[in-house]
């Protein structure tokens, strides 16, 4: 009688195998206790190649914070890092109007910025792992920042819904590929997927300062995410 097969704990776990899922190729690990689901990749070799690097990643910087960025939209990110930093930064305002654009997108709760009483909040402690912690004084809060309640429609002022419909109409392209971003993976979005929408705003006239700006965006978040939620 055959004897059946042991594995010992020092044996490596076979990897997850692709499948297909609707266009694309995806997978789902489940690695030192944290679930990575990566989906969209043109062929089964690029999404298990995708798979070992986000094994790796938790190797080096530790596990992901939160829910990680394969199960986080791009929206949900940008609202927790809004509920967390935007106190601090006195540009909050113009910040959070271009912030709440992807968030109503995704039909989550939209920002709300106000002035603060003059306070200060200890600087945040480095991740594990890390180097020296720049933010070594406290920080001066700017602004309080609220939620309310996602609106289907905002309210237009009367006289304004002419603007307002040629505004939609112009920026139809560029609104369609925010949508997409706003509701996808943090970790699935790719360069291509920046830009694309880069050249739909390009296409559509939108001013070299406005698409800084939102690039600014996306840029702070990554960078964020990166160095304190430890999404590599």
């Amino acid at each position: 009688m055959t004897k059946p097969t042991v594995r010992t704990g020092t044996s490596p776990r076979p990897e997850a195998q692709p499948y297909l899922e609707g266009t694309g190729f995806s997978v789902r690990v489940r690695y030192q206790g944290n679930d990575i689901y990566l989906s969209g990749y043109k062929t089964a070799a690029a999404v298990q190649k995708a798979a070992r690097q986000r094994r790796r990643d938790i190797d080096v910087y530790g596990a992901p914070k939160g829910r990680g960025p394969d199960r986080t939209t791009a929206a949900q990110a940008l609202q927790d890092y809004a509920l967390v930093r935007l106190r601090f930064k006195k540009g909050a305002v113009q910040e959070a109007v271009r912030m709440n654009h992807y968030l109503r997108a995704a039909q989550l709760d939209t920002l709300v910025v106000k002035p603060a009483m003059a306070q200060a909040v200890p600087a945040a402690a480095p991740r594990p792992g890390q180097g020296p912690h720049k933010e070594t004084s406290p920080q001066a809060v700017h602004f309080e920042v609220t939620l309310q309640p996602y609106q289907s429609e905002r309210t237009i002022a009367p006289g304004l819904h002419a603007h307002r419909k040629a505004q939609l109409t112009k920026t139809a392209g560029s609104q369609k590929h925010r949508a997409v971003l706003a509701t996808k993976a943090l970790g699935a979005i790719s360069r291509q997927d920046m830009q694309s929408y880069m050249d739909a705003m390009r296409a559509e006239g939108v001013a070299p300062a406005t698409m800084k700006l939102e690039q600014s965006v996306w840029r702070v978040l990554f960078k964020y995410a990166f160095s304190k939620w430890g999404w590599a």
